[in-house]
């Protein structure tokens, strides 16, 4: 009993690890400029003839747009995927660290 209970604990985690690193997506922000060019994308190629979209936020970042004709999309990503744009993000803000001068302090003898 107790070697069927942990076969089946063993293959439920099994299950999980694949499905976590297969199918677990999470929401990739965009900018509002990446938003307006894909909505136009799509208006090029659905042949959309609406004139309005508007914006989906996932808590209080810009993951993407709903046209009026119903067309949604939404930038996702797998949880698995490495992000190209957060490397080069985290590498600027630590050259922009190094390059910051450091405080001078001054002595007053009076």
């Amino acid at each position: 009993m107790m070697g069927a209970l942990a076969l089946v604990a063993w293959l439920c985690l099994g299950v999980y690890v694949i499905w976590f690193s297969a199918l677990a997506k999470h929401y990739v922000p965009l900018t509002s400029s990446e938003v307006t060019f894909l909505w136009k994308l799509h208006k090029i190629q659905a042949q959309c003839s609406c004139t309005k979209y508007e914006t989906i936020r996932h808590k209080k970042k810009l993951v993407g747009f709903r046209c009026a004709c119903g067309y949604e999309h939404l930038s996702k990503r797998l949880i698995t995927q490495h992000d190209p744009r957060s490397k080069l993000l985290d590498e600027l803000r630590k050259n922009e660290r190094a390059r910051m001068p450091e405080p001078v302090y001054l002595d007053r003898s009076e």
